[in-house]
Parts: structure tokens; C-alpha cells; sequence
């Protein structure tokens, strides 16, 4: 499962910033150097899985924690995930 991370640029089309790719048991990750920060700080943010009632890193749960990004981030002005 890869993770694709978006984000808008000057004339509003969305650049890739990064990608999280699920490999197994890990998430491994590839980040633009522009955004390098981003990524890094949204690896190690939790996300909320089971309708909000459980919460997930990247390390206790990577599967659920990439599935749930596009969740957690769906209102974002900023950022775009888009599952691939």
C-alpha cells in the first residue's frame, strides 16, 4: 500500500511532498527535501481508526495508521492523501 502526500503549490496544483509505502510490518518513507519536515512530522503524529474510538502510530499499527490517513486529513487545506 503506498501513501501519496500532496500539497498545493503557487498555481494551485497539488506537488508531491512525499510517500509513505507500507512494506510488511513497516512504513517506509520518502519525502521531497522541501518537505522533509511535513513528512517526519506527520509520521509521527497518531491517527484515529474505528470511527475515532482507537487511536494508531505508525509503529502499533502501520497498516491501520496508512489506511487512515486520507480519513484524518480529508479536510485539509493543505495536504492531500491519496491511497494508491
Amino acid at each position: 500500500m503506498t501513501c501519496d502526500i500532496l500539497v498545493p503549490n503557487s498555481d494551485a496544483n497539488p506537488e508531491l511532498a512525499g510517500r509513505f509505502i507500507l512494506d510488511g510490518a513497516k512504513i517506509k518513507t520518502f519525502a521531497v527535501p522541501a518537505h522533509k519536515r511535513l513528512m517526519a512530522g506527520m509520521l509521527k503524529r497518531q491517527t484515529y481508526v474505528d470511527q475515532g474510538t482507537r487511536a494508531v502510530t505508525a509503529q502499533s499499527d502501520p497498516k491501520a495508521w496508512i489506511a487512515s490517513l486520507p480519513a484524518n486529513y480529508w479536510n485539509s487545506s493543505r495536504i492531500v492523501v491519496r491511497i494508491r
